[in-house]
């Protein structure tokens, strides 16, 4: 991660998903950073998104190659309702489908955070579901 990032600083410049320590390093270093560059649009590469944009998208987590029900941070048919409300279900964890984690969890896991440990598809699902958890509450 970056180290403003790491440190828990971030900016108001940054995309609230960047700024609260979610991106990591297997993200580009440009939206790691909450920079982006030229091959960004520029309402991404702001950090800013509109209205017409999912806030998934907005905020620099979803891109092209996800499906586009996940990009949106809505899941679809093939998902269980459950983990498509950003709910989790009977099958998972209590910490996991509570988004809390628990000691026995690593730390980035418990935080929704995931860490380099993890499949990229899995962390980008984990942080759709702490996305749809937080938009929830």
């Amino acid at each position: 991660m970056s180290p403003a990032l790491r440190d828990g600083v971030g900016d108001a410049t940054m995309s609230p998903a960047l700024r609260d320590g979610v991106g990591d390093a297997t993200m580009s270093p440009a939206l790691r950073d909450g920079v982006g560059d030229a091959t960004m649009s520029p309402a991404l590469r702001d950090g800013v998104g509109d209205a017409t944009m999912s806030p998934a998208v907005r905020d620099g987590v979803g891109d092209a190659t996800m499906s586009p029900a996940l990009r949106d941070g809505v899941g679809d048919a093939t998902m269980s309702p459950a983990v498509r409300d950003g709910v989790g279900d009977a099958t998972m964890s209590p910490a996991l489908r509570d988004g809390v984690g628990d000691a026995t969890m690593s730390p980035a896991l418990r935080d929704g955070v995931g860490d380099a440990t993890m499949s990229p598809a899995l962390m980008v699902l984990v942080m759709l579901l702490c996305l749809q958890l937080s938009v929830m509450v």
